[in-house]
């Protein structure tokens, strides 16, 4: 397989495997920027990528995550060629590939570099992606992070009611989270009344 990605005329070969993402806006970021960094070399990045285990991490940590994912954009990635998004790039109905990408010349490992906030990066690989791969795990879960300030107090509490009633649905779900938040700011004025009754 060949295809142009701005440096030149190159082949490349499929370096990717599959993988299971748990169903949770953190985990699903971790999981883009494990995409990110699968395609560009970002040292000490392991913690924030880890998305298997995206329950670990404080909430100073989540908030890096959530800095680095709005950083490091889909926009950004495909304007340096690093995504490269369209059907096209993954012809077997999956969502995202990895290619590792050689010159067709000198048949060597292209170790170009990109600047990325000012830092120069070096390319690793190149990921073939779907705008829906896209969406699923930057776009939307970006989004509810910025929809509602309380749902960010609120979420870790959240969370874990919704995995006790095993959901599945994650912070994005509107009727669960209405349904928690309501409970969770009537609590206070209920004991109020429970205890001014007693007295």
């Amino acid at each position: 397989m060949s295809l142009s990605v701005g440096y030149e005329s190159l082949s490349v070969r499929e370096a990717s495997s599959s993988t299971t993402i748990p169903k949770h806006r953190l985990a699903k970021l971790m999981y883009y920027l494990y995409c990110v960094f699968g395609v560009i070399q970002y040292d000490g990045a392991e913690k924030y990528t880890d998305y298997r285990d995206y329950d670990l991490l404080s909430s100073e940590e989540e908030r890096t995550v959530l800095e680095l994912a709005k950083l490091f954009t889909p926009k950004l990635m495909s304007q340096l060629s690093l995504f490269l998004i369209g059907y096209d790039y993954v012809p077997d109905s999956s969502y995202n590939k990895f290619y590792e990408v050689t010159n067709d010349k000198i048949g060597l490992h292209i170790n170009s570099e990109v600047m990325i906030g000012g830092v120069s990066r070096r390319v690793l690989k190149v990921m073939g992606c779907t705008e829906e791969f896209l969406k699923r795990n930057y776009y939307d879960p970006i989004e509810s992070y910025t929809n509602c300030y309380y749902c960010g107090i609120f979420e870790r509490c959240f969370d874990s009611c919704c995995s006790c009633c095993d959901c599945g649905c994650g912070p994005t779900c509107k009727i669960c989270w209405c349904i928690f938040l309501i409970i969770y700011l009537s609590i206070g004025p209920i004991m109020g009344l429970i205890m001014g009754s007693k007295k």
